[in-house]
C-alpha cells in the first residue's frame, strides 16, 4: 500500500522555499561578497523557518482526507515523520543555494548548517506538536511563530545588555531559536543547535504520540469541514 507522502500544497511549498534559494543567490553574488555573506547568514536564520513552519502544522491536520487515512493500517505518525522529511527536504534548497554559491565568491567564507538548519527544524517540531495537541493547524502556527518573534524581538535588547556582560546574558539566551544572531560565536552557540536538534526529536515524539489515537484529530478536521 502507498503511503499518501504528499501534502496539501506541496507544489506551492517548494516554489516558495526555491524563490528564497533565489534571494540569497541574488545577495550572494553582489560585488561585497564578505558583507553579503554575512547578509545571507542573517536572511538564513530569520527566513528559512517560516515556510517550514507554516506547512508543518497542517502536514496532516489540514489534510482533507484525514477521516480516511486513518482508516488505513499505516500509523499516522509514521505519515507525518514521512511528510516532515518530504517538506524539510524543500527547506535544504536554501541553504545548498547558499553553500555552492559562498563557496564560488568567497570560498574563505563558511556557513554552518546548523544556523539555519537546527531553529528551522525545531520551530517545524513545535508547530507540528502544538497543532497536534490542540488538533488545531492555527493554534501551531500561531505557536511556532509566536516563539519565532519573541526569539526576534528579544535579540537587540539581548545585544545591548551583552556589550557588558557578555557570557552571562548571551547563555540565559541559549534557548532562542535566534541565538546565532545574538552571538554567532558567542558562548553556548554549539549548546544552542544542539538544545534544538534535541528539542526537535523529543517534539516529534510527543506528535508522534499523540497521533496513536487520532479520533480527536478526524473529529477536529470533520467540524472544520462542516463549518467551512
Amino acid at each position: 500500500m502507498r503511503l499518501p507522502v504528499y501534502f496539501s500544497g506541496v507544489r506551492s511549498y517548494f516554489a516558495v522555499t526555491t524563490a528564497l534559494a533565489v534571494l540569497l543567490l541574488v545577495v550572494l553574488l553582489r560585488s561585497d561578497s564578505a558583507g553579503a555573506a554575512a547578509e545571507a547568514t542573517v536572511l538564513l536564520e530569520l527566513l528559512t523557518p517560516l515556510p517550514l513552519l507554516l506547512i508543518s502544522a497542517g502536514l496532516l491536520q489540514s489534510d482533507p482526507a484525514l477521516s480516511l487515512i486513518a482508516t488505513r493500517p499505516v500509523p499516522l505518525g509514521h505519515l507525518l515523520l514521512a511528510r516532515w522529511a518530504l517538506a524539510i527536504t524543500g527547506v535544504l534548497i536554501v541553504p545548498s543555494g547558499a553553500h555552492l554559491v559562498t563557496a564560488f565568491v568567497n570560498p574563505e567564507v563558511s556557513l554552518s548548517v546548523l544556523t539555519w538548519l537546527a531553529p528551522a527544524a525545531f520551530l517545524s517540531a513545535l508547530a507540528i506538536t502544538a497543532a497536534a495537541v490542540t488538533a488545531n493547524t492555527a493554534a501551531g502556527i500561531g505557536t511556532a511563530i509566536g516563539y519565532w518573534a519573541a526569539s526576534l524581538l528579544l535579540t537587540p535588547m539581548l545585544q545591548d545588555t551583552c556589550t557588558s556582560s557578555l557570557p552571562a546574558v548571551c547563555t540565559a539566551a541559549v534557548w532562542s531559536s535566534a541565538y546565532s544572531l545574538l552571538a554567532p560565536a558567542g558562548p553556548g552557540w554549539e549548546i544552542n543547535r544542539i538544545g534544538l536538534l534535541l528539542g526537535t526529536l523529543a517534539l516529534l515524539l510527543i506528535a508522534t504520540y499523540t497521533y496513536r489515537n487520532p479520533e480527536r484529530q478526524v473529529r477536529a478536521t470533520t467540524a472544520q469541514e462542516a463549518t467551512a
